[in-house]
């Protein structure tokens, strides 16, 4: 610039758009990584929030929905949009979303998948080139083990059970 203060170079990510559908700590940290190295990652909220802005520590000590320190941390830079998934206009938002995105992230803790399977086909048929990531709080050794013991995780890739718990 004029200053003699070199431009900084655009980070890495610059121009990757992500939707980030998890509600585990695994997915929105890796939507953090995302956002840290540049990417425009959205993440897709429920009506009650994410499930980490009720963990503690909370900001000055007191508890309530945007005061945890951890919600802070995981979800610096990045933009959210809150999503009933069993609103039609709120799907067909969500398909818009999808349909937009390089990259879908995906996870869940209580077997709600927030982006379901027709959404991600469609656009996967409007995007070929679209990368869904399923995010895992276990590794691939524990799914197996458990499976083999007849007790897969609750968070089994809930949206296809058969690819770990045959």
């Amino acid at each position: 610039d004029a200053a003699g203060t070199p431009a900084l170079a655009p980070l890495p990510l610059t121009g990757l758009r992500v939707l980030e559908c998890g509600d585990t700590q695994a997915a929105a940290y890796a939507g953090r990584l995302l956002a840290d190295l540049g990417a425009d990652v959205v993440l897709v909220e429920d009506p009650g929030g994410h499930p980490l802005r009720a963990v503690a520590p909370h900001l000055a000590g007191s508890p309530g929905r945007d005061r945890s320190a951890a919600f802070a941390y995981f979800a610096a830079g990045k933009r959210s949009v809150c999503l009933d998934a069993g609103a039609p206009a709120d799907a067909a938002l969500m398909a818009a979303l999808v349909a937009r995105a390089d990259v879908v992230l995906r996870s869940t803790v209580d077997g709600v998948d927030r982006l379901g399977d027709a959404a991600l086909a469609e656009a996967e048929r409007a995007n070929p080139g679209l990368v869904c990531v399923d995010v895992s709080t276990y590794d691939l050794l524990e799914y197996l083990a458990a499976a083999r013991a007849g007790s897969p995780p609750a968070t089994c890739w809930p949206w296809r059970p058969a690819a770990c718990c045959r």
